[in-house]
């Protein structure tokens, strides 16, 4: 399923009552605050970690969510 329209990564986690740890496990992240980093948009993510979150949320939150300043 693709997505049309973008969202934040936190969005998609709260839609899909995903957790910050259930993040970690699905993306292959090593660490939690990683992770909160990316949820809070403190950190961009790798060119391969950002192909791995595309593909977890079909394609709802791309790296211009990542880009994009204002706030979840």
């Amino acid at each position: 399923m693709r997505y049309t329209t973008l969202m934040k990564l936190a969005d998609f986690m709260q839609k899909h009552s995903i957790t910050p740890q259930q993040l970690r496990t699905m993306l292959g992240v090593k660490s939690r605050s990683t992770v909160l980093r990316y949820v809070n948009g403190e950190r961009l993510p790798s060119p391969e970690l950002m192909h791995r979150i595309e593909d977890l949320t079909g394609g709802a939150v791309t790296l211009a969510d990542f880009l994009d300043p204002d706030p979840p």
